[in-house]
């Protein structure tokens, strides 16, 4: 699968970090430039209280999901050079590439950070006993169509997040014309659960996040915002900023 990265014009220490974190996972991504909303001569129109940055953000993934619409291969792996890639990522990316083909997906958000400001314990624990091998098992028993291996990927409600995500070149023009509004509404984060409000059908997100984004690296959009105090990792365990 063709991996991209977006990154800023300039911001080489970011780069140099994506570069060593994508070597242990086997990715060798190409560079997308990233839009400098905060270069720009005249933003967009957008609404009261969006930085720059966060326009720039949007116009990035909108520009880039424009560029390889038009290629003609399944799917692309859109990454942002702040991702931090969780245990057996490569593992897991085949997984999910085969798992959204047979239930028809056209995106699918690998990484992504719960919306809640603590965890859920409870339905993280019950997230984890539905994908454990041996409880499959022995459901079998009693549903006999029950696939063995848990699906990575499911119809869930979005998470927080845009650092890491698969999408289908036939769909990229798709998201793209949502992204290419009269103005721009929200970071873009806001934009894909909203997405799957419209394509439900075709909208997906990995059971468990399959990548995180880097504890105390500044944002690119917002100098002083701080991401969530926790993430959950590709086997649903909770990672905690400080651990």
């Amino acid at each position: 699968m063709r991996s991209v990265v977006i990154n800023l014009p300039g911001a080489e220490a970011r780069l140099a970090a994506f570069r060593a974190a994508e070597r242990s996972v086997g990715l060798d991504s190409e560079v997308f430039s990233a839009v400098d909303g905060r270069s720009m001569a005249e933003l967009p129109l957008h609404r009261h209280g969006l930085t720059p940055g966060e326009v720039g953000c949007v116009l990035s993934h909108q520009r880039l999901l424009r560029s390889v619409a038009s290629e003609e291969r399944d799917w692309v792996l859109v990454l942002e050079d702040d991702v931090l890639f969780w245990d057996d990522f490569g593992g897991q990316l085949e997984r999910a590439e085969e798992d959204a083909g047979w239930q028809g997906a056209r995106y699918v958000q690998l990484g992504w950070m719960p919306l809640t400001e603590r965890p859920d314990h409870l339905r993280l624990c019950r997230d984890r006993i539905v994908a454990n091998p041996k409880v499959r098992r022995a459901s079998k028993i009693v549903r006999p169509r029950l696939r063995l291996s848990a699906p990575t990927v499911v119809s869930a409600e979005m998470g927080w997040g845009t650092h890491c995500y698969m999408v289908r070149t036939d769909f990229a023009s798709v998201i793209a014309d949502f992204l290419d509004g009269p103005r721009v509404h929200a970071p873009i984060d806001h934009y894909t659960p909203a997405l799957q409000q419209i394509y439900p059908e075709f909208v997906f997100r990995a059971r468990f996040s399959l990548a995180g984004q880097r504890w105390g690296q500044p944002s690119s959009t917002v100098s002083s915002r701080k991401f969530a105090p926790f993430q959950t990792d590709s086997a649903g365990n909770v990672r905690y900023a400080h651990k």
